[in-house]
């Protein structure tokens, strides 16, 4: 599983897998010990990623889906999430990186949060944290994390009615 290790071959994969570039998941095109054709494959393992076993071996999803659409092997490079959800394997959400570049773009910090006023005023926060702090309403931090890069507006979500949050 990790960075470096050789991806099986690019045949082996289209024969086994195909991607849905829509929703960012692979399906089996092939069934058998305990998997079905199209089945979504893998499952999500403590760090958020996507695994599955393929020839013996475990791989993140991520990678594959790399080496999949590009034709290239990431070897010792980093496929990083952009959005920081590990398991959002869209293309676009997609980026090689080295892992000084990785650690660069501070996976541990906080995401900036936007906060669109009803009077079109829009403030730009630090974290979830600050939001939930600024709208006094502290629900917002456990919503944000949970459900990620959803877009936040009105009653419905404990939020007063003309503002909407969402990740900046």
């Amino acid at each position: 599983m990790t960075a470096g290790r050789p991806l099986p071959s690019i045949e082996i994969l289209q024969q086994q897998l195909y991607y849905n570039e829509v929703t960012g998941n692979l399906h089996w095109r092939t069934g058998g010990g305990g998997k079905r054709v199209g089945d979504i494959v893998g499952g999500i393992n403590h760090e958020g990623y996507v695994r599955f076993n393929c020839q013996g071996k475990i791989w993140l999803a991520h990678r594959v889906i790399w080496k999949l659409c590009t034709g290239e092997d990431p070897g010792p490079l980093v496929v990083d999430h952009i959005n920081g959800q590990p398991n959002d394997n869209r293309l676009e959400n997609l980026r090689l990186l080295s892992s000084a570049e990785n650690i660069r773009v501070g996976r541990g910090k906080e995401k900036k949060v936007k906060i669109e006023m009803p009077d079109g005023e829009v403030i730009i926060v630090q974290s979830i944290k600050k939001a939930a702090l600024l709208l006094n309403r502290g629900s917002l931090i456990k919503a944000m994390r949970r459900e990620n890069n959803q877009l936040y507006e009105g009653l419905g979500n404990n939020i007063p009615t003309g503002i909407r949050v969402s990740y900046a």
